[in-house]
């Protein structure tokens, strides 16, 4: 009798450690899936710095250390840069508080508002459904938005900035939109188009650049009109969630107690205002961090096709002779010999920021501000560490 209890016993305790095993091995799997169904794009490594880069590395980061030394240490700099070289960071670095109620300072996971940076996340997101062949990028806009009612519009205009449509956020205010309602990008669209008579500035399309925020929130409205889904889902779904990108995110009201307030040079809050909620082209929170994983992930990653970032990258505004010029969600300078400085920055708000990418020399500057400071955009001096001819270029804002 004790020898059959013992055996049911050990039969027990057998059993309870092969339930124990296999619910590890599922819990194991179910972890190896998700992380397989979240992180869906292959990243190549950035190549090894060598020994011979040694000199190098060392020189560009007290180049580095000296400029930010001498343009942020004193100054009202509130916010995060980081200055990488082949994949590898050189100098990072973080100062300023958040403005939050909790007086946190700011750190590499603290997102901050990259205004017009958010141009080049919706025209990645739109050459991907190119390459999808969910978007034909020639197509007049009316085929994907059929309330559009500006013929000779295509995508791919909207993208580069050649549409002829006026700034929303400037015959909004002019039609009378109240300061006090916030406007959507369904309210954009509803107003560019059923007040188009009354509308100002509308120019012939594919004549000639000019920069419009219009553009891009109608591109935001036309992922959302092929996918099915919001922009703020399908970019975290599509591109922020697979490239581990943890701190980066499209605003909505559920992310209030996420975003880092912007303030004025003297310190004073920016309230939010009626133009806050659009997107499209502008409105994604992100860290120097989540950047730079966003730069490798063009350079590095099977995110796009490469024919796509070489369609991306060329300039499509040759009207006027010069080094600049813009591509599909990207402003560049080009040097004589081919040389590409491919970039934007933003403002917003108190909102000052920089995402400067030399390809040839595989060099990124990010900086991102919290507080108004327009020598923010003097970190393109920094470029000069990898490459002087482009220390005295401008770059647009």
């Amino acid at each position: 009798m004790r020898y059959s209890k013992r055996n049911i016993i050990l039969s027990i305790l057998i059993l309870l450690i092969i339930g124990f095993i296999f619910r590890k091995f599922l819990s194991h799997r179910n972890i190896q899936n998700k992380k397989q169904e979240t992180q869906r794009y292959q990243f190549q490594k950035p190549p090894a710095l060598l020994e011979s880069d040694k000199n190098r590395v060392n020189f560009m980061t007290e180049k580095a250390k000296e400029w930010i030394k001498s343009h942020f240490s004193s100054s009202a700099f509130a916010g995060g840069y980081l200055i990488s070289w082949k994949g590898h960071t050189l100098l990072e670095g973080y100062q300023g508080e958040t403005g939050k109620s909790d007086h946190k300072t700011i750190n590499e996971q603290t997102p901050i508002h990259i205004a017009s940076i958010s141009k080049t996340f919706t025209a990645m997101a739109i050459l991907k459904l190119v390459s999808e062949k969910k978007v034909i990028i020639d197509s007049p806009v009316n085929t994907y938005l059929s309330a559009f009612n500006y013929p000779g519009i295509t995508v791919k205009m909207l993208m580069n900035h050649r549409s002829g449509l006026p700034k929303y956020e400037h015959f909004m205010e002019k039609l009378g939109w109240s300061q006090n309602v916030f406007a959507s990008n369904n309210d954009v669209l509803k107003w560019l188009t059923e007040k188009k008579s009354e509308i100002e500035d509308i120019q012939k399309p594919d004549t000639h650049f000019k920069y419009c925020n219009t553009n891009f929130v109608l591109l935001a409205l036309i992922i959302e009109k092929v996918t099915g889904k919001p922009y703020p889902t399908y970019m975290q779904e599509e591109i922020f969630t697979p490239m581990g990108m943890n701190n980066t995110f499209v605003y909505s009201d559920k992310d209030s107690s996420r975003i880092t307030p912007s303030f004025e040079w003297s310190g004073g809050k920016f309230a939010f205002n009626h133009l806050d909620k659009i997107y499209g082209d502008k409105n994604i929170f992100s860290t120097p961090r989540d950047l730079l994983v966003w730069d490798e992930g063009l350079k590095r990653s099977n995110f796009l096709d490469p024919s796509m970032l070489e369609m991306a990258y060329m300039p499509y505004s040759n009207e006027k002779a010069g080094s600049r010029n813009y591509g599909l969600g990207w402003r560049m300078i080009i040097n004589p010999d081919g040389e590409k400085l491919i970039y934007h920055n933003g403002w917003w708000h108190g909102n000052n920021t920089v995402f400067l990418r030399l390809l040839n020399q595989d060099a990124t500057v990010i900086v991102l501000g919290n507080q108004y400071n327009r020598g923010i955009y003097k970190a393109k001096e920094i470029l000069s560490i990898f490459d002087p001819r482009f220390s005295s270029e401008k770059t647009d804002e």
